[in-house]
């Protein structure tokens, strides 16, 4: 293991503290894009946006953002139409829930969609893909 480089995401703090610690790992920060401004998003509804032909959902619900692979893990169709309720988004094709803030099924198959990192300055929403 000593001399290979290792690339994992990580916040500032913990980038200083395993540049201290573990000098053989390379950390690579987390890129956040700016994709939108928070007024774009309907309350307990979604937008779809696309970042390098991605296809991303993004909802917001009790004034959090929210961002999610676009795409049902059942049938592949967009879940940017769905209807939200208790930080779930409802599959309008197929009724299949997920979980706005991990991406877990929480009815229907138990198959997870990709969720990503948001963070919110200014009134923007940025994401990270990575």
């Amino acid at each position: 293991m000593q001399g290979e480089a290792k690339h994992i995401k990580a916040s500032s703090h913990l980038r200083n503290w395993l540049d201290l610690s573990f000098p053989f790992i390379k950390v690579c920060p987390v890129q956040y894009i700016k994709v939108c401004r928070v007024d774009d998003i309907p309350e307990n509804g979604g937008r779809c946006v696309y970042i390098d032909k991605k296809s991303v959902a993004l909802f917001k619900s009790k004034g959090n953002v929210y961002a999610l692979e676009n795409k049902c893990s059942h049938a592949g169709r967009p879940l940017d139409g769905g209807d939200i309720e208790d930080l779930q988004v409802e599959c309008p094709f197929h009724k299949w829930k997920f979980d706005l803030e991990t991406g877990r099924c929480t009815y229907g198959g138990g198959k997870f969609v990709k969720s990503y990192p948001v963070k919110v300055e200014d009134g923007n929403v940025h994401i990270s893909l990575s």
